[in-house]
């Protein structure tokens, strides 16, 4: 197991428009490890060169935060949670250093050791799949307090869009598509996916209802029908119902007033979502 896994790591800070945040030193010593683990080297080595490669993030993190605060996001923690290692160890089956090289007791120990200076570390998962992760974070946090590192820990839960904030949120994604990035001018066809988003958003309209009947609310989903958008996929038939027949069809007009109506349509939608975001153009 990797001491970092890029997805969730070093690449989450590493984005455009982030001037000077670079782990070069980083990348070569991930790519040193990823050689000797292609080669069939010794798991020793390997795990050498892959603590090498953990050590020289932070020595580059440290840099980059003497001169500017770091806001670091890690989505869908839930992925870093192993429970079969929390079993392992608990019945001292593994000892605690096999289990650092996982990310998720990789960054449990950072945060522990008081490494993540000048840092805003959000995490963000689904609270009972990630509920072992966020746990074993806050246990890191607390016993970090004990030392000279003081973190402040702030605990949000996270509830479904209303439907005005449904609005809301396609009206942000068409000022962003809109303004463009400062060092990029708007194309047409930003301007086009920010056109579309202002549509949806429009209070008059019946688009954002429908998909805050349809979505639930759950940012995923919307995410999943922006990603259709930007993609210049085709929309699912449901979604470009009124909300007069979108509600008609559920037999509710509220998302929170679940009927076998609204179920069956919601997981048609998603199996849609699914088809048209992952399908292969030759499928």
């Amino acid at each position: 197991m990797l001491p970092f896994d890029r997805p969730h790591g070093a690449s989450s800070l590493r984005r455009p428009g982030r001037e000077g945040v670079d782990f070069f030193r980083y990348d070569l010593a991930y790519e040193l490890m990823q050689g000797l683990a292609a080669r069939g080297a010794e798991f020793a080595q390997v795990r050498a060169a892959a603590e090498e490669a953990a050590d020289m993030f932070l020595r580059e993190l440290r840099e980059v935060t003497k001169t500017r605060r770091i806001t670091w996001v890690i989505d869908t923690v839930e992925q870093l949670s192993f429970i079969t290692s929390e079993w392992l160890l608990e019945r001292d089956l593994l000892l605690p250093e096999d289990a650092n090289s996982r990310t998720h007791q990789w960054l449990a120990n950072t945060i522990r050791q008081g490494e993540l200076r000048g840092i805003t570390l959000l995490l963000a998962g689904r609270g009972e799949e990630g509920n072992q992760f966020f746990r074993s974070i806050q246990s890191a946090i607390q016993q970090a307090r004990g030392g000279t590192t003081r973190y402040r820990l702030i605990d949000l839960q996270l509830q479904p869009f209303n439907q005005e904030e449904t609005s809301v949120y396609f009206a942000q994604l068409a000022e962003e598509w809109q303004n463009g990035h400062q060092d990029q001018a708007v194309t047409s066809h930003k301007a086009q996916i920010a056109q579309q988003f202002g549509k949806i958003a429009t209070q008059n309209g019946d688009a954002y209802k429908v998909l805050w009947l349809y979505t639930g609310g759950i940012p995923v989903r919307l995410a999943l029908y922006a990603q259709l958008i930007v993609s210049q996929r085709t929309i699912p038939e449901e979604l470009r119902w009124s909300y007069v027949r979108a509600a008609a069809e559920a037999k509710t007009d509220n998302p929170n007033n679940v009927t076998p109506e609204l179920l069956q349509i919601q997981w048609r939608i998603e199996e849609k979502f699914i088809d048209l975001l992952f399908r292969q153009p030759s499928d």
